[in-house]
């Protein structure tokens, strides 16, 4: 097998443009990417399963100004086997503990809540501020016995650590289809069954009669922004919403379009060049 890779070099101190790049990537065949910074650039390698998928890719940012771009064929390597060995249990916020494998979390605090997710390219694996700050929002909320969905689910971490807070019934739903195994995976790592955690490859518009009182997104602001109306559409009165994969610089747009969709902001974090916000949906009585 041939990993066929695009290596795309930003200047450093461009986050607006390094995000517009990786939101194409989001939305192209690319089947994951991984970042290496220095002082002076950030080069983002993406990965495709064929040099056609590669070069329409190309042909597409081809357009970007700023951007010096490099082919490069490789032999697939075995990513998981290569990096499991090397890694330790991430302690997060006050009260998660994430490994790859379970035998890591022999002789660590037994206070702190474990879950189980194999660092998988492309997928969650707590490891990223985004994911980080997520759930130091989720571990400050009170889920025992609510409804809560995941739209975006990747690896289901932030959809597994609802149910450990105790949620009643969690939903995560992704639009691509190769999580449905890698989610599988994750819940039979982490004992979780069917009847706490539900998943399913689909949009929104495939959830009805059901409403929830907690939703996370953690994506970027051009899939956010567009979901916001039909997230909404499932979210209770006073419901939370929280929102991230989303750099400082686009903070406002966020906002502003909660805003326009009757969300205000209640809460926020940042880690680096990454904002989090948990957004609340107002009554419509209590509304301006």
């Amino acid at each position: 097998m041939i990993d066929y890779i695009l290596e795309i070099t930003i200047p450093t101190g461009n986050p607006p443009l390094e995000e517009h790049v990786r939101g194409l990537l989001f939305l192209s065949a690319s089947t994951g990417d991984i970042l290496l910074e220095d002082d002076w650039f950030h080069v983002i390698s993406a990965f495709f399963d064929s040099p056609e998928d590669r070069a329409r890719f190309l042909e597409e940012i081809a357009v970007v100004e700023g951007l010096e771009t490099r082919s490069v064929d490789q032999p697939r390597q075995d990513w998981l086997e290569l990096y499991q060995q090397t890694l330790e249990p991430m302690l997060i916020g006050r009260r998660f503990i994430v490994a790859p494998e379970r035998r890591l979390l022999e002789g660590e605090p037994g206070d702190r809540i474990p879950i189980v997710i194999p660092q998988e390219r492309a997928f969650g694996t707590g490891s990223h501020e985004t994911t980080a700050l997520c759930l130091e929002m989720l571990e400050a909320m009170d889920l025992a016995g609510r409804n809560c969905l995941d739209i975006g689910t990747g690896s289901a971490l932030l959809a597994i650590a609802m149910v450990r807070l105790e949620a009643a019934r969690v939903v995560a739903c992704d639009n691509d289809v190769d999580t449905l195994g890698l989610v599988s995976g994750n819940l039979k790592r982490n004992s979780i069954s069917s009847d706490r955690l539900l998943h399913f490859v689909g949009s929104l518009e495939a959830i009805r009669g059901a409403r929830f009182s907690l939703a996370t997104m953690n994506i970027i602001p051009e899939v956010i922004i567009p979901l916001l109306p039909d997230a909404i559409r499932l979210l209770e009165e006073d419901a939370a919403l929280i929102v991230s994969g989303i750099l400082t610089t686009r903070r406002e747009d966020v906002v502003a379009a909660a805003r326009l969709h009757g969300l205000k902001l209640e809460r926020e974090a940042s880690r680096g060049e990454w904002w989090c916000g948990q957004l609340k949906r107002v009554p419509e009585a209590g509304r301006a």
